[in-house]
């Protein structure tokens, strides 16, 4: 790594590039960068789906959340984000979340993730399963039967899943 001296101090071009970009305000957007390439890690794949990083602005990092009910509940994990998120991403400066209701843009190589993780299967209890075919028991036509079921089964996962 090359380092320059000044004044008897030595400086590694790290820290002489981070200082540029501070003085230029180019630090946060390079921070919110990173945010976004590793959002779903830093918060797990059940909020990494239903949220995403919108802005970062003298620490303050705005949320944008897939609806109310999520803004609401998030409300109460602001602090343990925020050290999560400091700790994790090695020298970000978050220091405060705000949440609003907005759409949840991505990447396409985010979207790629989150279309994998919403559609893993989850595996069902048995209950859940005896559930479905009492439900299903007393229809006739096999094809609408099987539709039903699968049906039923998906919105069983999705709940699972919290979506």
């Amino acid at each position: 790594m090359a380092k320059f001296r000044r004044k008897g101090h030595v400086t590694s071009v790290g820290e002489l590039l981070s200082k540029w970009l501070q003085r230029r305000k180019i630090d946060t957007d390079l921070d919110l960068h990173r945010l976004r390439n590793e959002w779903v890690e830093l918060v797990g794949d059940r909020l990494g789906v239903r949220t995403w990083p919108k802005r970062l602005r003298d620490g303050l990092l705005t949320v944008n959340v897939a609806s109310s009910a999520w803004q609401n509940e998030l409300t109460f994990l602001r602090v343990d984000l925020v050290k999560r998120i400091n700790e994790t991403m090695d020298g970000a400066r978050v220091k405060a979340i705000r949440f609003s209701v907005g759409p949840v843009d991505r990447t396409t190589e985010e979207r790629r993730k989150v279309t994998a993780i919403e559609r893993a299967e989850v595996e069902l209890p048995q209950a859940y399963l005896d559930e479905v075919e009492s439900e299903v028991a007393g229809i006739a036509d096999e094809e609408l039967k099987e539709n039903i079921r699968r049906a039923r089964l998906a919105q069983l996962r999705r709940r699972l899943r919290g979506g």
